[in-house]
């Protein structure tokens, strides 16, 4: 299941939304008059709301591909407004460079689904305000040192699988990144230096 299939739904009894008749959008287009006003909503339309949360959990999600056209169909300019995205309970196996295109994001759960490499938490390195984050139900908790290598690459988080980040957990994380993480970094960055 993706969000196309998501936006198709009415999200207070879960029917599907009855979509005009091809027919009828043409008879409509002819109907009207050009006009040289701006246009004013459809009365028919739902008005797009200024909202700062979304939850998408238990909606057996594989992927987040067509996110930004699912929230541009159902909230005003999610870029600049959301802040907070719960996409707990289903089937995603990465995290979705997507995400990073929301840059107020300071919350997002993405606890008991199927993500499994440990590095991808690097993609939410460019989210400064995120202060929240869920990981835990995933395969990638069972990896060892995993809670200090998600600090290390998110320092700003305050929360880390409902749990609090402590100034000790700080410490711990600081030293971990500088003894395991810093050298390949530098390594890395000698070697692009050579070739």
């Amino acid at each position: 299941k993706d969000l196309s299939e998501i936006i198709d739904e009415d999200p207070y009894n879960g029917t599907r939304k009855r979509k005009p008749s091809v027919d009828a959008v043409q008879a409509d287009k002819e109907d009207q008059a050009p006009q040289l006003a701006v246009p004013q909503p459809d009365a028919d339309e739902p008005p797009l709301y200024r909202t700062t949360a979304i939850r998408l959990a238990s909606n057996q999600l594989t992927t987040l591909q067509g996110l930004p056209k699912a929230l541009a169909a159902v909230m005003d300019d999610a870029a600049l407004y959301l802040t907070w995205i719960d996409f707990s309970f289903n089937q995603l196996t990465e995290i979705d460079p997507v995400l990073a295109s929301f840059p107020e994001l300071r919350v997002l759960y993405l606890h008991s689904n199927h993500i499994a490499r440990l590095h991808e938490v690097k993609r939410l390195a460019h989210l400064h305000h995120l202060h929240s984050l869920t990981l835990h139900g995933n395969p990638l908790e069972q990896v060892k040192h995993y809670r200090l290598y998600v600090l290390s690459i998110l320092p700003q988080l305050r929360s880390l699988d409902f749990a609090s980040v402590t100034p000790h957990d700080r410490v711990k994380a600081t030293q971990w990144h500088t003894v395991h993480v810093a050298p390949k970094l530098r390594a890395n960055a000698s070697t692009n230096k050579l070739t």
